[in-house]
């Protein structure tokens, strides 16, 4: 039993016993046989090549997700900056409105005055 086991099961292919009929079934299937395993190195290189691409493809998805996440904390930072800057120039312009206002009625006092005195001059040389 063990040596029927250990047998090669394909001896029986070149037995020289065998008909013609037979070697020329068994030349056909082994050119089918070595036509498969052609085509299983070609689909094992496709597949090793189809890796590499999507290694080569999750590598550029890193990369892309680095810059688009250090794109995402520049947009913030520059964000608080333009916020900071909106308060500070909100700040400048109540201030310069305040002083413009401040000048505003400083020059009408300095105009009633001037009118008040003019007022008095010409009366007084009347």
């Amino acid at each position: 039993m063990s040596q029927e086991i250990t047998k090669d099961p394909f001896e029986f292919c070149d037995s020289p016993s065998l008909a013609p009929n037979d070697e020329c079934n068994n030349n056909q299937i082994n050119n089918k046989l070595n036509l498969l395993l052609t085509k299983i190195e070609r689909i094992d290189k496709n597949v090793l090549k189809l890796n590499q691409l999507v290694d080569m493809l999750i590598s550029k998805e890193t990369i892309m997700e680095m810059a688009l996440s250090s794109i995402n904390a520049d947009y913030i930072h520059t964000r608080e900056i333009v916020h900071k800057t909106e308060t500070s120039c909100l700040k400048l312009l109540n201030i310069i409105e305040e002083r413009a206002l401040s000048y505003e009625r400083a020059i009408e006092d300095a105009a009633e005055q001037i009118q008040t005195i003019t007022n008095k001059v010409i009366n007084d040389i009347h």
